[in-house]
């Protein structure tokens, strides 16, 4: 794949999320100005569940129909009736185990949401194969128009509801038509339709690959949502809610830009898979240009994080500000681990990737068990913040076996770039000092960011400031 090519995909793919995100991040602000963190807290924990739930939808086999080298027209149809059938399923068993799960969280009035929008994951695994296509294809543009318009539709709807004082349903009926209209949607725009055809020999190749994802998949979502379990069983729904606004706006922000560009490099580094340099050259920039993006806005949101949450969240939610400010730092290891997981992945080392999920997870139990130990909401955001750092050298070990991406590499490819984020953020800091009206003071320090970050850069030349230039010339260059 020319260099070109996936320049012009990461970008495109960057307006889609930044657009996607971008929608999502404001509905979810405007109702969270009108709903209380107690009704976030409750969804918190339903979402938590069908994450874990929709890794089973998915199976592994959605990365399989990406990465495989070649495929055949049966293969969606094939893995979509394996993903449907065990969607329908895992409705079946969530339906009658909800009572239980709301009596465990001490949350029984809300059995009949959590039955209502567990309907998602029927929608889910539709949309799995859907844009498993066009990310093979990689139509990002139609993934744009797609994403835009189921969010543009289920905000509108959802905040309609809240303004009409539904409460948690108007966070329930978002999520349900964000699945369906997305649904409905991509199968226009991907032109794909199930067809009544299903071959047992292409399913047991593709699951050959995708059991392996699948479980490293299961290991990754269940640790990851583990602090939601935890929380919402050993302090409130309030807290809950709490916490995982905190969390929200940063790991919204990290995970839009790296998936930017994993989503992309997945299929091209699947095309390279039997040319390790290639790879290793193409995890530099991406990692470099990952990092120039990412950690200027994590140190960013760190510094800024009392005045954003009283701004945008009224001070109703100022107790979720420490919780923002360590988040958005723990955030910055998104820069760095899911491109080496893309790789590791895209070379066919599904065994690898398995074994590496299972030494990352149980290193971050044991420190999540110590910051339990503490009885403290901040002792598990910044327990979890430093298993984020661990995780970065655990990661890198298998990554340097298999295409030589070192520890020196990582230093090369995003020094710079963390120095001048650690000088933005000292001299954003010094404005936030400045007795001011609130929203004042917030423009104050976040142009006083861009211009500090982008005026060193370009002062200093920067690898991976002159890496990002010659991308957008390229793209722009191309349109014109």
């Amino acid at each position: 794949m020319e260099n070109k090519v996936v320049a012009t995909s990461i970008i495109y793919k960057l307006i889609e999320k930044i657009l996607v995100k971008g929608v999502g991040l404001v509905v979810s602000i405007i109702l969270a100005r009108l709903l209380a963190p107690e009704v976030f807290g409750v969804i918190a924990i339903i979402m938590a569940i069908v994450a874990i739930a929709q890794i089973f939808v998915e199976s592994g086999l959605n990365t399989a129909l990406i990465q495989a080298k070649n495929i055949e027209r049966s293969d969606y149809s094939t893995v979509f009736y394996i993903n449907f059938a065990i969607a329908f399923l895992l409705y079946c068993l969530l339906f009658f185990l909800a009572p239980l799960i709301a009596a465990f969280y001490e949350i029984d009035e809300y059995v009949l949401h959590f039955r209502i929008l567990m309907l998602i994951l029927l929608f889910y695994s539709i949309n799995s194969i859907q844009t498993a296509k066009l990310t093979r294809e990689m139509q990002f543009k139609k993934m744009l128009l797609a994403q835009l318009i189921s969010s543009a539709i289920s905000g509108v709807v959802g905040i309609i509801f809240a303004y009409l004082g539904k409460g948690i349903w108007a966070l329930v009926i978002y999520y349900l038509v964000n699945a369906v209209v997305s649904s409905i949607v991509y199968g226009f725009v991907s032109h794909w339709r199930p067809e009544f055809t299903f071959s047992k020999s292409r399913a047991k190749v593709l699951f050959g690959y995708g059991s392996k994802v699948f479980a490293s998949a299961f290991i990754c979502s269940l640790f990851s949502n583990i602090r939601t379990f935890i929380i919402g069983k050993k302090y409130s729904s309030t807290e809950l809610g709490l916490y995982s606004r905190g969390d929200q706006i940063p790991s919204t922000i990290s995970t839009t830009i790296d998936n930017t560009f994993t989503s992309v490099m997945l299929p091209a580094f699947s095309q390279q898979q039997d040319n390790k340099s290639e790879i290793r050259a193409m995890l530099k920039k991406v990692i470099s240009l990952n990092a120039f993006i990412n950690f200027p806005a994590m140190m960013g949101l760190a510094v800024i994080a009392p005045v954003l949450v009283e701004v945008l969240y009224t001070s109703a939610w100022n107790e979720c500000i420490p919780f923002f400010s360590i988040l958005s730092l723990a955030n910055l290891s998104v820069a760095i681990l899911p491109s080496c997981l893309t790789a590791i992945k895209a070379l066919g080392r599904s065994d690898v990737f398995l074994k590496l999920e299972i030494v990352r997870r149980i290193v971050m139990v044991i420190i999540l068990l110590i910051s339990l130990l503490f009885n403290s909401l901040i002792a598990i955001a910044i327990g979890w913040m430093i298993s984020c750092f661990i995780d970065v050298f655990i990661v890198l070990i298998p990554t340097y076996k298999l295409i030589g991406y070192s520890f020196y590499d990582l230093f090369q490819d995003t020094g710079s770039s963390f120095l001048i984020s650690l000088a933005m953020a000292l001299n954003v800091w010094l404005v936030s000092q400045i007795n001011v009206p609130l929203v004042l003071s917030l423009l104050l320090q976040i142009i006083t960011g861009i211009v500090v970050y982008i005026g060193v850069s370009a002062c200093f030349k920067t690898k991976n400031f002159v890496s990002a230039l010659a991308i957008i010339k390229r793209v722009f260059r191309k349109k014109g």
